[in-house]
Order: C-alpha cells, then structure tokens, then sequence
C-alpha cells in the first residue's frame, strides 16, 4: 500500500470521527435545550466534576416535589401524563405505574360522575369538588380535587389538578358533629323532663 494510500486512508477516518464527534455534541446541545438533561459530568484533570443545571423550570420541579398536596398534570379525558411524589404517596401506587393512566383509576366508583363533572367544568373555569380516592391497600381517603385548565401552544387541552388529603379534616369534623348532636340531644331531653315536672308541679 502507497503512502498516499495509507494517508488517504487515515483522513478518512479522521473526518468520521470528527463527523461523528459533532453529531453527539449537536444532540447533547439539543438536549440541553429542551431540558433533557439536569446536569454534566466534566473531567477536570484526575478528576469528574458534576455542573447542576439549574433554571426556572428546576425550581418548578422542586416546588412542585416539595408540596404537601398531590399535583397531577391531566388530559380532557384524565389521563395522566405527570404525578408528583405526593399523590403516588396517597393513593400508595409506585410512579411509574401512574404516570398513562387515568385518574379516574384512583376513584372509586360511586365517584366517578363527579370527576367527569369537574373536568368538564374545567374547561370552562376552574372546578373545585371532593372525591373518595382508593388505594392500592384497598383503603381510601377523602380528596378535596382542584382542576384548572392551562393553555399550552400547539398542544391539546391540558389540567392541573391539586389534591389535598382531607380524610382528616372530615373526621374531625363528624366527630364534633356527632359531640354537638349528643349535645343537643341531651339539652331537649333535660328541658323536657324540667317541663313535666314544673307541669307535675302543683300551682
């Protein structure tokens, strides 16, 4: 083989490489665009060091993350396509097995035109109205559900729903119900027996 051969030979290979080298580089810009990517690993001397990417949308994440209440992003029809942390702890189903399915998954059935009304008064204004959700332990809780509409270009209808666990709350509150009505119940029956006996009572 020529010496010119063999150095046509190496250009070849040096501009594959190169070729290929920028495609990984446009893809890895492209997917720092589009916020695919949370943080790089860069080698510095002996060392890797780890650059956070940081943003509006990161801090989003965090406060959404961090939320005491479950936070879904929704389709017209329920359908999930985000959960955070929190709703996955409610309704005590992994994440992954949430994020495709539906909402109306995790209610139960006697609720089930409810939710269907609230996402349908969602696309008009804001609905707000309280579902029985059930677990995967076959228990349940009692939501208070928030549905709102966001408008997202060039996408299809798109709802954020927060869920607040009021299981709680409406415990509390049936057990004061029930205190007051003992109460009450108790106050008529002294005032009736003081009422037969002031009527037993000679004048």
């Amino acid at each position: 083989m020529s010496q010119e051969s063999e150095q046509g030979r190496t250009d070849t290979l040096t501009i594959q490489d190169l070729t290929l080298r920028l495609e990984e580089a446009q893809q890895m810009l492209s997917a720092i665009r589009c916020g695919e990517v949370d943080a790089l690993m860069v080698k510095t001397g002996d060392t890797d060091q780890v650059f956070t990417l940081t943003g509006a949308d990161h801090t989003y994440r965090l406060l959404v993350e961090s939320m005491n209440e479950g936070a879904l992003t929704l389709g017209a029809d329920g359908t999930i396509f985000y959960c955070n942390t929190r709703f996955a702890e409610m309704v005590q189903t992994p994440l992954e097995q949430i994020v495709g399915s539906t909402l109306h998954r995790f209610v139960v059935p006697e609720d089930q035109a409810l939710l269907t009304a609230l996402l349908d008064r969602g696309i008009r204004a804001g609905s707000k109205g309280e579902v029985l959700l059930r677990t995967s332990g076959d228990s349940s809780l009692q939501a208070l559900v928030s549905i709102n509409k966001v408008e997202v270009s060039d996408a299809a209808t798109i709802f954020i729903a927060v869920l607040t666990d009021v299981t709680e709350l409406r415990r509390v509150q049936h057990h004061l119900q029930d205190a007051n009505d003992l109460l009450e119940t108790r106050v008529r029956e002294r005032t009736e027996e003081l009422q037969r006996r002031t009527a037993a009572t000679p004048a």
